[in-house]
Order: C-alpha cells, then structure tokens, then sequence
C-alpha cells in the first residue's frame, strides 16, 4: 500500500499515492516512474543492476511534472547511448517486493489489476497477472527468474528422492524423465507465482485493517506493512527498510473481499465482506492444527462486515461496521493425514507442551489487544461420540479458560459458550434461530462501529480518517444546540469493543454457518443505526436473509482452499 512520502525526513501533510508505474532498464540500472492517480505527480526510483546479489535502491527526492519527468528519461537515455541506451521493459501497478535465492534478486510486479470494490471513495483492487523479473544485468537471466546454481540448489532435495527410485528400478531412462519434470515443475514454481488467487489491496486505503481501527487510529508509515494480515511483509521489508517509506509498494491482504449493492424498504445500500487470513502460523488443513509457542493460531482469519449507503458524491453518509474472528482451538493439539481414514485421530499434547496454558494465554492476550474486552468464544465441536475425538479437545478446551479465568477480573474474564452444531445441523432453521440467539448476546456485549461521514470530510475519499469521529463528535454537539438546520443533525458515534470468536475442528463448515448467523444479526442493527429499518433484526422473509446468505457461503468456499 502506498503512504506518505518520507523524502524530508518526516511524513507529508498532502500524502500522494502512487498507482501506476513503468519499468524502464540501461546496462547498469533500472529506473522505475510512477504517477499518482491525477497524473500531477511524478516520482522516479532507481535499482542498481552491476552487483545484482545485493539490493541497492535509490530514491530521487524530486517530485517532477509529466514533461520533466520524460525530460530526465531522454537524459538518461542520451548519457547510455554507447552501451544500447534507456530500454522500456514494462508497465505495472506496484511492486510486490523482492526476493533473493542463490543467485540474484527478483522484483515481483503487479502487472494487471481488477477493481473489485470501494470503501469510502477508496478503491479496492485484485491482482489478475504478476510478474518476476531479474535485477543482473545479464541479457540471459533478465527473461528467466532462475539460475543455474538455484535450478540445481532447488531441486537437490527433490533428486535425492527420485535417486532411491532409480537405484531400485535401475532404470536410465525414467531417471532422465523424471529429472526433465522435476525442473519444469520448479521453473514453474519459481516463476509463475501466482497471486491472482484471492489477493487484495488498495494504494489509499489500509486494507489490511478493520474500518473502526483506520477511522480512530489514523496510523500511517511502515508499521502496516508488519501486521498478521499483510503477506508481502517479508518480500517488502529490503525496500522499506532501504526507503523508509511504502511509496512504492503494494501490501497484498489474502483472504475474501466481495461487494454488492442490495436494497431494503426501497433503500440502495452497499455491503462488503471482508475476510483476513493471518500469515503466521498458516498452512494447509491437517498439517496445521491448534497454537504454536507465540499463541498464533491455525486458521485465523478476521471477518468483517461493513455497510454504507449508496448515495451521491458529495452527499453525507452514513457507514457501519462490524468485526468477528474464526482460529483454530488454541491448544496444542494435531491430526494424523491418511487417505484411508476421513476421520484421523486426535492427538491432544496439553500436559507435555503447555501445562500451564501459557500458549492460549497469549493468544487471548493478543485478542484482547486487537479488539478490547470481552472475548466471547463460540465452540461448536461435538459434546458426545462413541469414539472420544472432537469430545477430548471440547473437554481440555473448557479447562483451559476455567484455568486463565482464575487471573482475569470478572469484567475481562473470557466468555464461553459451547453448542454442539453437528447434533443439531439436520434442523437447519433451528440450528440458525439458536446461533442467532448467540449472536445476539454477543453483539449486546461488544457493539457495532457506526459513524456517519458529513461531505466535508470526503471530497477525494477518506485521506484523514481520524477526522471523522472528532468531527462528529463535535457536529453532534453543535446539532444539538442548533435544531433548526436539520443537516447539521449528526448522529453520535458507536464503537465496537470486543469480539465473538468462533470454532468448530477445521472452522469451516460448521463456523461458517455461525458466522453467517451473526453477519445476519449484525446486519438488523447496522442498518437500524443508519434509519432502514424500525428494528434491529432483519425478518426471516426478507430478500436479504438469502442474499447475505450467498454472500457468506461464497466466502467459506473461498476460505476452505
């Protein structure tokens, strides 16, 4: 995500965001232009192509016009005349990162990019193509992201498997196939990385972070790039570190992202989905179970819920906003991988690894600073069977928060809510009106965010977020000493403290439907904060329980990858 601009030592008043790019190349250097969206500012970067095994970047301080900065690539192009001159290689929409193997270093672009929505003015974009290109200089290893030393490095491991297989078949001629595949497998692996597959970003809007959180904080500078949501944190880190700035990087959020425009007592309104896969502790279902030391859990993704009204530009709005999280059981506990048994065993590890529940501490610790107090946990696995599996976790799960309550003031104690979904799932209408039920308790405890956004304050999107809550704050005050200008009858805010986490074993299907259960809830009050509706829940013949409904089950296949 582009920010602010660093070049004089502290951030800019006026950030600009730069959104399109061009890669141009000499013998010795690439220079990489980009423009800001109205096309008034433009920037020139340049990489250092000689010594390739380093990454050595710098940034021209001078903000140029669209002459000015052609007028300097006409420069550069006349001063390296002798060894082929300035060379266009590629436009692009951002820099991913880089990245080092053994041989040289590997920028990633962003070479075709989607809208797929907007928040508050600020556009919302998925990758469609990317690309890796070589920083040496060398003519052979520009148009091929591998070496030698890397191709032969990459694939030791690998020939070292295939070698058992030889050795017994004895066999030439399968060794050289299978040697042949192997490193097309790996120069497929290397260099088509593919990030069209559910990645997200915005050059303007922190993406990355829940709507509440970037209208109260109004955080700016590096510190985004190193949160659990942002997976090009690492493949970035070299060029901010070098830049002290994100000017021109992207920050990639992995996850869900939807919006659609639905409608409710003849009102228009938008609604977006919004789901963040952690990057720590991620990986695929079996091989990743439970917490690690840090309190990272598997599958830890934050959903969030936002809906505004679709009104003109210009014209005051109202935006509403609400937060809730799924993550593996955070015990530590795993499941054996056999295509022969879909049902593995559980191996719980308690007594050995975590006596103490230090781990699950820290990750309700980490809950509890993400989004405040109270922590209510929603656990669905099973409370019976006839072969101990789901029942063994159920058991040492509510354990262990009776244990971390003991410490907790009766104010922050974690909140725990069993309900065995399986048992009840045959009743579908049923098993949604009891989860409703839920959801509705926990909404009562945590709030929703609501903040209505007056037209002075988004005339090019929401570029100072944090003025919105003072000033309604203080709208709301001055409307209340001046009733009879009704345009000034700002609503006061409301904010969100708290979560409601949900579980089950993989927290797919049967959180999905818990999850689906309090967006539904959530929804009633969001839209009768904004005035749509007389109550806060949605009747069960509404349009939108089915709507909502799509959308929430688009978002569990997508999570279920």
């Amino acid at each position: 995500m582009a920010a602010e601009n660093y070049s004089n030592g502290g951030p800019d008043s006026n950030p600009c965001y730069l959104q399109k790019f061009g890669l141009y190349s000499t013998c010795s250097n690439f220079y990489m232009i980009g423009r800001d969206k109205n096309q008034t500012v433009w920037r020139v970067l340049k990489i250092h192509r000689l010594d390739s095994s380093e990454l050595t970047i710098l940034e021209d301080p001078t903000t140029y016009s669209e002459f000015e900065c052609f007028d300097l690539l006409r420069r550069i192009h006349d001063g390296n005349r002798s060894t082929g001159g300035l060379n266009f290689v590629t436009a692009c929409y951002g820099i991913v990162g880089f990245v080092k193997f053994l041989g040289p270093y590997y920028m990633l672009l962003i070479k075709k990019r989607r809208k797929i929505g907007a928040i508050c003015g600020h556009n919302i974009y998925a990758v469609t193509k990317s690309e890796m290109i070589s920083i040496s200089n060398s003519p052979d290893q520009s148009n091929v992201a591998y070496s030698k030393n890397e191709k032969r490095s990459f694939a030791n491991s690998a020939c070292k498997c295939i070698m058992y297989l030889v050795l017994i078949r004895r066999h030439m001629r399968l060794a050289q196939k299978l040697g042949y595949i192997m490193r097309l497998a790996l120069k497929k692996l290397l260099c088509a990385v593919d990030l069209t597959k559910d990645f997200f970003f915005s050059y303007s809007y922190n993406v990355m972070h829940s709507l509440q959180r970037n209208l109260r904080k109004n955080e700016t500078g590096l510190g985004h790039y190193e949160t659990m949501f942002v997976w090009n944190e690492f493949l970035t880190r070299g060029i901010r570190n070098n830049l002290n700035n994100t000017l021109w990087t992207v920050a990639l959020v992995y996850g869900f992202f939807k919006q659609v425009k639905l409608s409710v007592s003849g009102r228009d309104f938008m609604f977006t989905l919004i789901a963040r896969r952690s990057r720590h502790y991620a990986g695929t279902r079996y091989l990743k179970r439970g917490v690690n030391e840090k309190g990272r859990v598997a599958n830890d993704v934050e959903t969030e819920q936002i809906v505004f009204e679709d009104v003109p530009e210009g014209c005051p709005t109202q935006i509403s906003s609400v937060v809730q999280n799924r993550g593996s059981i955070p015990l530590f506990w795993s499941q054996e991988t056999s295509r022969l048994n879909l049902r593995p065993d559980i191996i719980c590890m308690i007594s050995k690894k975590d006596p103490n529940y230090d781990a699950t501490r820290l990750h309700f610790e980490n809950l509890v600073r993400r989004y405040g107090n109270p922590i209510i946990i929603l656990n669905l696995i099973k409370r019976c069977e006839k072969k101990p599996r789901e029942t063994i976790l159920r058991a040492e799960f509510a354990n262990s928060i009776r244990f971390l309550n003991k410490s907790l003031t009766e104010e922050d104690r974690l909140r725990f809510l069993h309900w065995d979904l399986s048992r009840h799932s045959r009743k579908a209408t049923k098993s949604v009106a009891v989860l409703g039920r839920v959801a509705d308790y926990a909404l009562n405890l945590t709030g929703i965010f609501y903040c209505q956004v007056t037209p002075n304050c988004r005339p090019e999107g929401l570029l100072n977020l944090s003025c919105l809550v003072q000033n309604d704050e203080k709208l709301g005050k001055d409307a209340g000493n001046d009733k009879q200008n009704s345009s000034e009858n700002v609503k006061p805010p409301m904010f969100q403290n708290g979560v409601l986490r949900t579980n089950c074993i993989d927290c797919l299907d049967r959180t999905n439907v818990a999850q689906y259960a309090h967006g539904l809830m959530a929804l009633g009050r969001q839209l009768h904060a904004m005035s749509f509706i007389e109550s806060h829940t949605i009747d069960q013949n509404s349009p939108l329980v089915d709507e909502l409904m799509t959308v929430y089950e688009e978002m569990g296949d997508t999570l279920a990858l």
